[in-house]
């Protein structure tokens, strides 16, 4: 087992076998249970404010929008940043300190896996979606925002699935879910520079 970054209390391990062993309640708050029902309730409460600024129907007809927006936000956020090696700064602090350590595992079981850390990932919703409610008067505007979160839940769904779910199980069975997942084994196991987006 080699010892990975945390200090007291953000302990985490890299074991033999190529996964990652989580030991303290810092690296419980990314688990994907805690991660889905706080930013499902930013992503309500997004909404929530901009149909309390307008009508419910045209409001909501942002949400679509706002998934389409995270979509492209994601593959943009993966493609150009994470897996940048070239900018040596962008490398360091996006490559080197967030996203190498996932494409370490050999493997694409996790049965522990962790998404973003809401000590990153919430500032970030928060700060998008209160510079959305403050620098507008539109419904419209805060139901794109509140998709766009929406679409994060999304992506952390799927990226549990894929890292801890079971290969034969339901959700597995549906087409669109097990090429995405095949589309995923493939970006961590045999092409990184593909396959980019959910």
């Amino acid at each position: 087992i080699r010892s990975r970054r945390g200090g007291a209390g953000m302990s985490k391990v890299m074991r033999e076998d190529g996964t990652i062993e989580y030991r303290s309640f810092w690296w419980d708050l990314a688990l994907p249970q805690v991660i889905l029902p706080v930013h499902l309730g930013v992503a309500a409460v997004t909404v929530g404010w901009g149909v309390h600024r307008a009508s419910v129907y045209p409001t909501l007809l942002g949400v679509p929008l706002g998934l389409f927006v995270w979509s492209l936000f994601e593959y943009l956020l993966h493609r150009v940043l994470l897996h940048d090696r070239r900018t040596p700064v962008i490398r360091r602090i996006f490559w080197e300190a967030l996203h190498k350590e996932h494409h370490l595992l050999r493997t694409m079981r996790d049965p522990q896996h962790r998404g973003i850390h809401p000590s990153i990932s919430l500032p970030i919703v928060l700060a998008v979606v209160l510079c959305v409610g403050y620098a507008s008067t539109s419904g419209a505007a805060l139901s794109i925002a509140g998709g766009w979160v929406l679409g994060y839940c999304g992506y952390e769904a799927c990226h549990w699935l894929f890292h801890a779910g079971d290969r034969e199980g339901r959700l597995a069975r549906l087409g669109w879910v097990r090429r995405l997942w095949r589309a995923h084994e493939i970006h961590h196991l045999e092409r990184p520079a593909t396959n980019y987006g959910f």
